[in-house]
């Protein structure tokens, strides 16, 4: 069993709008900071024991370590379109971090005097920086409100990393000649070149209203990314082969509802404009991209 629990602060999401005067009554600009991805992990596992057949002691230990965060800083202009309509369009800038660790330990000790131990690190850390734009346009009516986004793909700036590789095996025999084998495959690659790419997304939401009460869905969909290299390390002897960071997304569909009432008879919309008491509430699904997930 695994358990975790962390602590972190809020607001995820920061913005605000420049004054009015700036570009006149129908247009306005507005900046915004997000965290658009964020994960963090760690699996340590340990085991130790008795070896039956040998008759030894036997120990392994297993790390797992990422920690990823994508933050998003756009600038966005949007237009008035008559009474009922909104364009606006966002230009972001992108900023992606990763740490990925995968290490095995394995130790086992005979009576004889005999061993073996194997060690196999994999480790991988890269940033990188990307721009992309967003366009949205909005209807609003008395009731009901509509609105449709495009998200363009991203468009690589720089990215460098460093990718670590390190394997070893002492008192096994690989060959099946009947003596142990001594193998040491090692190399470091720092200041590498990293890239990350994203793709086309789509999304449309609403809202309904009706006195105190306001309903609200949306969804969006990303297309898939065929497979490319994040960060490729050295050429690691005797083979000559790289080890490289890939990454593959599949085409995903992610979607929420929420619902939020107005206290004390306030009406949804007299209640945003003038202020009050609102509870809300929502769900909201997270499917991976990923393939393996």
């Amino acid at each position: 069993n695994v358990s975790d629990t962390e602590w972190g602060t809020f607001p995820g999401f920061v913005a605000f709008a420049f004054p009015e005067s700036w570009l006149g009554e129908r247009t306005r600009l507005a900046f915004s900071l997000l965290t658009r991805q964020e994960s963090n992990q760690r699996i340590n596992p340990r085991f130790a024991g008795d070896e039956p057949a040998s008759g030894g002691r036997f120990g392994l230990e297993t790390l797992y370590d990422q920690r990823m965060q994508e933050t998003w800083g756009g600038l966005t202009l949007s237009r008035r379109i008559g009474q009922r309509w909104g364009l606006g369009a966002t230009f972001y800038g992108v900023y992606r971090s990763q740490r990925n660790r995968w290490e095995q330990n394995l130790q086992l000790a005979a009576p004889t005097g005999q061993g073996l131990a194997a060690l196999v690190i994999n480790d991988f850390d890269y940033g990188h920086w990307r721009v992309l734009g967003k366009v949205g346009l909005a209807w609003e009516g008395d009731a009901l409100r509509l609105g449709a986004t495009v998200t363009t793909p991203g468009a690589s700036l720089f990215g460098s990393g460093n990718v670590g590789v390190t394997r070893s095996a002492t008192g096994v025999d690989l060959d099946g000649d009947g003596r142990p084998d001594s193998l040491l495959l090692n190399g470091l690659e720092e200041g590498a070149d990293s890239t990350y790419k994203s793709s086309w997304a789509f999304a449309g939401g609403g809202a309904w209203r009706r006195g105190s009460l306001q309903l609200h869905l949306s969804a969006e969909y990303f297309a898939p990314v065929s497979q490319f290299t994040v960060l490729e390390g050295p050429r690691v002897p005797p083979t000559g082969s790289t080890i490289e960071l890939t990454q593959t997304l599949e085409g995903v569909l992610n979607a929420g509802v929420g619902a939020e009432y107005w206290l004390d008879g306030v009406s949804a919309d007299r209640g945003a404009e003038s202020g009050g008491t609102v509870l809300y509430g929502s769900f909201a699904t997270d499917f991976s991209a990923s393939p393996e997930f």
